[in-house]
């Protein structure tokens, strides 16, 4: 564990954080005018008017939030297990290519509110505080997989520089 640094953690807490957050509700349907919210089954489909991200964001944004969390646990699991450099290096370069792709897909989606699969119009789906975290944990993952492909582990005894001896001067 000594090996991890910032952005071996970062991306670990972001990993951590996010397949936590997507087992709490993300969206949820205000029915009143006033505010009243209302969690009841609607209409004959048994469909609930609050729903978790598991269950709110489809198959495909899913499948890209848990490939994501696999990254981010797997730079700190590399980092860690460390039999060659190339692994956590690999790891944080998919990392950070998947993790802004799926930022921004995650971010449209929230932004777009989805119809909790019930018909409803956007302006009466309410986006709850688990998403707005579940967008920051996704965040975090490829900032941490960023500043881990920028630690250059100078200090590290794996590190050290040991200069070859001199050669000798041909001919002598």
């Amino acid at each position: 564990m000594r090996r991890m640094r910032a952005g071996e953690w970062l991306a670990a807490t972001g990993a951590v954080g996010l397949l936590v957050t997507l087992c709490f509700n993300w969206f949820s349907a205000d029915l009143h005018p006033l505010g009243w919210r209302a969690y009841a089954p609607v209409g004959a489909h048994g469909l609930t008017l609050h729903q978790t991200g598991w269950a709110s964001l489809g198959w495909f944004l899913v499948a890209l939030l848990v490939l994501l969390a696999l990254g981010g646990l797997g730079i700190a699991y590399m980092t860690v297990r460390r039999t060659s450099p190339a692994w956590p290096v690999t790891t944080s370069v998919i990392t950070v290519a998947v993790g802004a792709f799926t930022f921004l897909v995650l971010l449209v989606r929230l932004l777009t509110q989805p119809s909790l699969g019930a018909g409803l119009p956007n302006h009466l789906v309410l986006v709850e505080a688990p998403a707005y975290l579940g967008l920051l944990f996704t965040a975090l993952i490829p900032a941490g997989a960023w500043l881990a492909l920028a630690d250059e582990r100078l200090d590290a005894p794996e590190s050290a520089y040991t200069p070859p001896p001199a050669r000798p001067i041909p001919g002598t």
